[in-house]
């Protein structure tokens, strides 16, 4: 904190100097000199004082006055997993590009009411949704946004990820001896249901998303 504000005082003593220097060769008159004096030196106290203001957008933390940048923290992050993001986040442009394309839109309605029905079904196998978000470190935004994603893929390749009734009875009925006993028979269904569009939507996302990305002008500016 002191180091801040000794380098605001010396930023302001060295706009002093400078301008006092510029008047001087100028020969302004005393009175108009003060006035721009006063003014020049307003505008950057002002402006020190938003710089002091925003100074966690710059530094995170200060170790016995020393400060840690906050872009020393960012180039090791994307030394460690900045490719890896990078991929993420294009992937999800180009989901999102391409769901705009075919106006395709997922509402707050339906995010909510998948949460909700995601929730009941782990409350039903003795599972806290909350729960499980802490202990994976995924806020509650976080994985409605992944839900957002989903949905919007779902709609994306809803054509090539229809599961049929043969499809639902063949699952059951390979994977019986893991189905509990309470469960009805609409439980059931809709549990094989999901379980074989995940499946099929895990290996059509994949040739859609090459297809898509090959057709698309990406250009990377940063390697990592």
């Amino acid at each position: 904190m002191e180091k801040i504000k000794h380098i605001a005082a010396s930023v302001l003593n060295k706009i002093k100097g400078l301008f006092s220097v510029v008047f001087k060769k100028k020969n302004i008159p005393d009175q108009d000199k003060n006035n721009k004096i006063g003014v020049i030196l307003v505008l950057a106290t002002v402006a020190i004082g938003i710089i002091y203001y925003f100074r966690s957008s710059f530094i995170s933390a200060t170790v016995n006055g020393q400060p840690i940048f906050r872009h020393k923290i960012i180039k090791t992050l994307e030394s460690k997993g900045g490719k890896e993001e990078l991929e993420s986040l294009i992937m999800q442009t180009l989901i999102y590009q391409e769901a705009m394309k075919q106006k395709i839109n997922t509402s707050d309605e339906e995010i909510n009411k998948e949460v909700e029905n995601i929730r009941s079904q782990l409350k039903n196998a003795g599972q806290d949704l909350d729960a499980l978000l802490v202990a994976q470190q995924i806020n509650i935004k976080d994985f409605e946004s992944q839900i957002r994603m989903q949905k919007t893929v779902e709609k994306l390749l809803q054509d090539k990820i229809n599961v049929t009734e043969e499809e639902i009875n063949a699952f059951i009925e390979q994977n019986k001896s893991m189905i509990p006993e309470n469960m009805t028979e609409e439980e059931i269904k809709n549990i094989a249901m999901q379980d074989l569009r995940s499946q099929k939507m895990s290996t059509e996302f994949e040739n859609w998303y090459q297809l898509v990305k090959t057709k698309s002008d990406i250009k990377y500016l940063v390697e990592y």
